[in-house]
């Protein structure tokens, strides 16, 4: 059926609409129209001479209304409608459309889908379609920007995007969720024979600190198998090489490297991942590549710290913030242990003597272990200089404490703001990195962790034997760890050259 171009105009005006305000509402639209019979019905909402225009021009203002448009239309002309010499073009590829036979067939065997992806109004097989460009009534704008995996739908590309389309609607690999992992790590244990009443023990062997360690690990590992489709907890020694290599290149240091293969070889079932040759292979060439360095090649004096808080004395008179953070130091620069230690300090396990205190560490730490001691914490009077007195402070800090203490916290260490609750080591590592830094230590450099450093590496360098170092700071008597990591030469001045030449002493 042909309309009359008086009809056609009209019902530009509403395509026109419906494509570029259909999202518009509480506005005023400007029409540029070049036919006067269409001005005219819009302008007067409709006429009675022609009521095939009015209905038209009825549906226009209606879908107007109810968006609270107000439009006005004005005359153009012709020939600076720049709309209608596009109007006028054909382009007869952009129209192509699958038979309604052959749609029929494939609604008989596939069912009715819901949308239609490359349509126009005219070739649309479904109430919904996706135009290529902006289009009346169109669900949406360009097919290639919706997800397709929540649609039913019908498709009838170009011909030239059909291996575009083809990629779009193949589904991603299933992606195997990550239960956590100590999930993982019961389920590993299950599939190689564990009984379910031995899981819970076998659990207990892994600190929080490890599973943490470990969670890093295997949330890699759950990525790599989902992106690769692999069994995460049947992997083959060439897909763990494949993922080693792949950390690696993304920056792994050796012990990282090393880290991941500890926490693989709880996982995976089917091979021995610690005693697997090519894996060893790979990381001695992780390791000549990239090799460890020591976290310090010197560390700081411990005198500068001493001399800092000696200045925080009477004990008694000092805030609580004060006496804790200096209880903190003297602890740490005394024992040489680590802030778990410390933040698992107990009132009932501390002794005071006249010669000193005793702390008895109950609590499993990092160094516990099958057979092995657990370390006893020893802090003498230090009569001729009381103002760093490890077991005055201790002393008076109980003191000063006693009426903050409640039932339920039997810890040593409190919290110096209320509600004052048992101390962290979170915290213990942020008031000592505190101090050191009000000392003058360089934080950048050194983090809490090096006061451990600075205490041993002073106490060697002072001619204390490696046995009283090791039992002191809770290592085996077999331990290279103070050899290996902590011992360092203890940083000066690096002007006794400049001194030596501006400021030459004549030796006698």
């Amino acid at each position: 059926m042909k309309y009359h171009i008086n009809y056609l105009e009209l019902l530009a005006v509403f395509m026109g609409l419906k494509s570029f305000s259909s999202q518009d509402d509480n506005c005023a639209i400007l029409l540029r129209v070049d036919n006067t019979t269409a001005i005219s019905y819009i302008n007067c909402q409709g006429g009675i001479q022609f009521p095939h225009l009015n209905d038209l021009t009825r549906c226009i203002w209606q879908w107007c209304e109810k968006r609270n448009i107000w439009m006005f239309a004005s005359y153009v002309n012709t020939k600076d409608n720049y709309a209608d010499e596009e109007s006028r073009k054909i382009n007869p590829d952009i129209e192509l459309e699958l038979s309604d036979n052959a749609y029929k067939i494939i609604k008989k065997h596939f069912g009715c889908p819901d949308i239609d992806l490359f349509a126009s109004r005219v070739n649309a097989k479904c109430d919904l379609f996706v135009s290529w460009k902006q289009e009346p009534d169109a669900y949406a704008v360009d097919a290639f920007t919706l997800n397709w995996q929540s649609k039913y739908f019908f498709a009838f590309p170009p011909f030239s995007l059909i291996l575009k389309c083809l990629r779009k609607g193949i589904p991603p690999p299933a992606q195997q969720t990550y239960p956590g992992c100590r999930e993982a790590l019961r389920t590993a244990f299950t599939r190689r024979g564990t009984p379910p009443e031995a899981l819970n023990l076998m659990m207990a062997s892994l600190a929080d600190n490890t599973i943490k360690q470990y969670n890093v690990t295997l949330k890699l590992w759950w990525q790599f198998c989902s992106s690769h489709n692999i069994d995460v907890f049947n992997g083959s020694i060439s897909d763990m090489l494949s993922f080693l290599t792949h950390q690696f290149n993304n920056g792994c240091s050796y012990g990282s490297l090393n880290s991941h293969r500890s926490a693989l070889s709880l996982l995976l079932t089917n091979f021995d991942v610690g005693s697997d040759v090519c894996i060893k292979r790979l990381l001695k060439g992780a390791y000549k590549i990239r090799p460890n360095k020591p976290k310090y090649t010197s560390t700081w004096d411990p005198q500068l710290v001493l001399n800092h808080v000696s200045n925080w004395y009477p004990n008694l008179e000092l805030s609580i913030e004060k006496i804790t953070k200096k209880l903190v130091i003297l602890l740490a620069l005394c024992t040489a242990h680590r802030v778990q230690t410390f933040s698992l300090i107990k009132m009932k396990n501390v002794s005071i003597t006249q010669t000193g205190v005793k702390i008895a560490i109950t609590d499993i730490i990092k160094t516990s272990a099958p057979r092995r001691d657990q370390p006893i914490l020893s802090l003498p009077f230090f009569r001729d200089n009381i103002n760093i007195c490890p077991a005055s402070v201790l002393k008076d800090y109980i003191f000063v404490t006693k009426n903050m203490r409640t039932p339920n916290v039997g810890n040593l260490l409190l919290t110096f703001k209320k509600p004052h609750k048992a101390t962290t080591a979170q915290s213990i590592s942020r008031w000592i990195k505190q101090v050191i830094s009000e000392s003058g230590v360089d934080v950048n450099t050194f983090s809490a962790h090096s006061i451990r450093h600075a205490a041993t590496s002073a106490a060697y360098h002072a001619g204390l034997s490696l046995d009283t170092i090791r039992k002191t700071a809770g290592w085996s008597s077999t331990s290279l760890a103070f050899a290996r990591f902590y011992n360092r030469p203890i940083l000066t001045g690096n002007d006794d050259f400049a001194n030596a030449v501006v400021f030459p002493v004549v030796r006698q």
